[in-house]
Order: structure tokens, then C-alpha cells, then sequence
């Protein structure tokens, strides 16, 4: 499954010592946009697997290089397009992921985006709230 081989190389790539935004990143991020992101497709009959795998790749160019924060979500959809056409990924799917990746930086309402664009941006809109202790860290330590 794709999704697996994704969410694997992103867990490698939150372990590297490169990575300042921190290990726990992986845990105290990612996987929280995965969890909601999923739990939203799963409510709107948004695609999951297109969520899953665009969640892993969201912030992906921050994680490998801190200095794309300020245009990190172009910099993870060039990456994930690349990651996902190693695996052999459809080049519709490939598209899908693309696209929500762009559009994560800010909660879509319904009509905005694509349903997986709306799973993605609020998912990762959620985490920052389900996880506050972490992101005053963020801001403060980081």
C-alpha cells in the first residue's frame, strides 16, 4: 500500500538529526492530520487513502529543510509528486495529493476544494488545536 511506504519514509525522515522541527514532530503532528484528516474523509465520503497520504506529505520540505517554512506547502506537493511517481502512483492520484497539499496552509470550507483539499486543510487545522501544548513549544522553543 502506498500509503504505508509514505507514512514510513516521512517517519525516516522526522528521525533524522537534519530535522529541527524535532522527532516528535512525526507523533505530535503528522499522525494527528492522518487521524482527523481520515476521520473527515471518512464523514464526507471524501477519498481516505488520497487524505492519508497527502497528511504524511504536508509539511514534508519543512521537515527535510526548515528554511521552505515560508513555502512549504509548494515545496511538499513538488516533493510528494516526485516520492508518489517513485512508487508508481497514478498520475490522478498523484494530482489529488498535489493539489490538497497546496491548499492545506488554511481551513476550506465545503465548496472551496476538492473534499480531500477540506479533510486536509482542517485536519491539519485541528491538530493545532488537539495538540496545544505542542505547538506553544513549537512557537517558543523551535
Amino acid at each position: 500500500m502506498i500509503a504505508n511506504s509514505i507514512r514510513d519514509y516521512v517517519a525516516d525522515e522526522c528521525q533524522r538529526e537534519s530535522n529541527l522541527l524535532g522527532a516528535a514532530f512525526l507523533e505530535e503532528h503528522i499522525l494527528v492530520v492522518a487521524d482527523y484528516g481520515k476521520r473527515m474523509a471518512r464523514l464526507l465520503d471524501a477519498d481516505s487513502e488520497i487524505v492519508e497520504i497527502a497528511a504524511y506529505l504536508h509539511d514534508i520540505s519543512a521537515v527535510q529543510d526548515i528554511a521552505t517554512l515560508p513555502v512549504h506547502a509548494v515545496a511538499s506537493s513538488e516533493i510528494a509528486v516526485t516520492r508518489l511517481a517513485e512508487l508508481n502512483c497514478p498520475s490522478e492520484s498523484i494530482e489529488r495529493v498535489r493539489q490538497c497539499v497546496l491548499a492545506h496552509k488554511s481551513p476550506l470550507r465545503i465548496g472551496e476544494g476538492s473534499l480531500e483539499e477540506v479533510c486536509l486543510s482542517n485536519a491539519d487545522a485541528i491538530s493545532q488545536v488537539v495538540k496545544l501544548p505542542y505547538w506553544l513549544y513549537f512557537a517558543f522553543v523551535v
